[in-house]
Formats: structure tokens, C-alpha cells, sequence
């Protein structure tokens, strides 16, 4: 089964079907950009301030895209969660740091 690599800025139980044990890996930035520009992924972050954000911080282009996920074990999920304080809307720079980044499977 071929895998799919989603990148997103949240994780929600609703992404889950039932009983479901997922693994949380912390990854580095260097780890995550490598990630996304040798494979194919999918953006799940919806908003566009957001999705610019976070294109400047990993030097690579997130589009705005508002999708359904549903964790299974061709999911790739990787999570750039902004840390507080947040950022105002319209902000398209961040301080070097402020996202922590996660690769989630089943």
C-alpha cells in the first residue's frame, strides 16, 4: 500500500476511527523539509496566514487546504505545531523556534 505524507498544524481525535495506538515522534526541521522534498505530500493546513508562515519557516511551499484526515497505517501525519505565544492573523514571519514538529503514525 502506497503511503501518504500529509503536513498539517493540528491533530484532532476526530482524525481517528475507533481504537487506534499512534506513535508521536519529535522531529527536527532539517528532518521534516527533508521529508517533504523527496516525497509527496499533502497539505492540511487551512488557513492561508498560516500556510505562509509556516512556507517561510521551512523554506517550502504549504498551500491553504482544508482536507478530511483520517489516520490509518499508510498515514504519514507530520504536525508543526506553533508554540505560545501565538501569532497574530496576517503574520508571515515567525521567531526561529517557535514551531515544534511531529511525525505521527499508526
Amino acid at each position: 500500500m502506497k503511503e501518504v505524507r500529509i503536513i498539517t498544524n493540528f491533530f484532532s481525535t476526530s482524525m481517528l476511527k475507533g481504537e487506534t495506538y499512534l506513535m508521536f515522534h519529535p522531529i527536527s526541521k532539517k528532518e521534516l523539509v527533508d521529508d517533504l522534498i523527496v516525497f509527496h505530500f499533502n497539505s492540511a493546513v487551512d488557513r492561508a496566514d498560516t500556510a505562509e508562515l509556516l512556507s517561510n519557516e521551512l523554506g517550502v511551499k504549504i498551500i491553504p487546504n482544508q482536507i478530511s484526515i483520517q489516520m490509518d497505517s499508510r498515514v504519514v501525519l507530520y504536525v508543526a505545531q506553533y508554540k505560545e505565544p501565538g501569532f497574530s492573523e496576517g503574520a508571515t514571519e515567525s521567531s526561529e523556534g517557535r514551531f515544534s514538529y511531529w511525525k505521527v503514525t499508526v
